[in-house]
């Protein structure tokens, strides 16, 4: 197993790390029971990782002093061996952390995302939301998670035609990991993540997604935005209401951030008559971005065709190729938690480099209040049957 030295800064940053849907730490004496639970919890959800060897906040209250690792590395023996009794067996990495001027070792456990249901030795199943792992205890949600883990998705996709530098010299990952801790290699971090396939070394669909400079060369399906200005309200408009058409490409980074602009900058060109008189449509600026956020991580890549955005007089409509995945329905999408791309849903969450959104049900129910009562309509969602599209308007 190898040994990965921490500089004090990154070992601080490692202590201070909250606890959340991807990440839990736990101290040197955490059970067995404890660790089979958090781990089945983060594979039945979207992955995630663990270290133990580090204190809980309420047991150490200064980050400096929470970082209490073993004094052999033979002593995370138990914890090892308790996961290898989970059921079915997990898909994971673990790896030794050590820091200067820190006591012991600390073992860091890296937990992918499985295609399958997992049980504890007991025979529980757990999911993560949020910061806790929750058990499921009813057969029917427990079934539901089975039909959810049965869906594949297209970012797990090698592309064999392409290199590994497609995304290891990409400038845009290199910034990405200027502001990541603990310092990493560009070629470390996207094998760690799964962002290229360890056998052939050829980069997955998420990691070209993620850092390419134009994955629409790159990736076999349609990949942009594409945004439509008509001037008229009504539901099925002509031709000739069409004002304005244009397509933006570029990794998601880019993308969400282009898009958000553009949305913006054209909105502030309509006006609207209201009870004061005539006004420039002022939409707020957190739900456009979650609404644009949770259309591009979320959507299903597997169907080439690109995110449509409609602007209207009054109205926006923004369609996401697929539909809902998993159990997820327009009745329950409130309260489900699924991640079709857990890749790109788990390396986005790792920073604020490429998104400032809230998970997707709280996006969703933040977006109907902030767009409540701008114009007419209340936002609306509707998900069309089998491969169809995604729409919020």
């Amino acid at each position: 197993m190898k040994v990965k030295v921490l500089s004090d800064s990154d070992a601080l940053v490692l202590c201070k790390r909250q606890e959340d849907h991807f990440f839990d730490r736990k101290a040197l004496a955490v059970s067995g029971k404890k660790v089979q639970k958090i781990s089945v919890a983060l594979a039945n959800a979207d992955g995630g990782e663990v270290a133990i060897g580090i204190a809980d906040d309420a047991d150490e209250p200064d980050p400096a002093k929470r970082w209490r690792g073993a004094t052999t590395i033979e002593e995370f023996n138990s914890h090892l061996q308790a996961i290898n009794e989970i059921s079915p067996s997990l898909d994971y990495e673990s790896s030794i952390l050590s820091a200067n001027g820190q006591p012991g070792y600390v073992l860091s456990l890296r937990i992918e995302k499985s295609a399958r249901v997992h049980y504890t030795s007991d025979k529980t199943v757990y999911q993560r939301l949020g910061a806790q792992s929750l058990p499921v205890a009813d057969p029917q949600r427990i079934t539901e998670l089975g039909f959810a883990k049965g869906a594949t998705s297209f970012e797990d996709q090698v592309l064999p035609e392409l290199r590994a530098e497609e995304i290891v010299d990409s400038p845009l990952l290199k910034e990405f990991l200027a502001g990541f801790s603990p310092k990493t290699d560009p070629l470390e971090f996207i094998v760690n993540e799964n962002l290229i396939d360890r056998v052939s070394w050829r980069p997955r669909v998420a990691g070209v997604l993620l850092f390419a400079p134009n994955p629409s060369a790159l990736v076999p399906r349609k990949c942009a935005v594409k945004i439509v200005r008509y001037e008229t309200r009504e539901d099925d408009p002509e031709r000739e209401h069409m004002k304005e058409v244009l397509t933006i490409e570029g990794p998601l980074h880019s993308l969400i951030h282009g898009t958000v602009d553009k949305i913006t900058e054209i909105m502030s060109s309509i006006n609207i008559w209201t009870t004061t008189g005539l006004r420039t449509v002022a939409y707020p600026p957190e739900a456009i971005w979650e609404i644009v956020v949770n259309a591009l991580i979320h959507r299903d890549y597997s169907i080439s065709d690109d995110v449509q955005v409609r602007i209207y007089n009054d109205r926006i409509e923004v369609v996401s190729p697929g539909k809902l995945p998993g159990y997820v329905t327009t009745d329950n999408i409130l309260d489900a938690r699924y991640a079709r791309n857990s890749k790109i849903v788990r390396t986005s969450a790792m920073t604020a480099w490429l998104i400032r959104a809230r998970p997707s049900s709280m996006s969703l129910c933040s977006t109907r209040r902030n767009v409540r009562g701008i114009w007419s309509r209340r936002p609306a969602l509707c998900s069309e049957r089998r491969r169809g599209p995604t729409s919020i308007s």
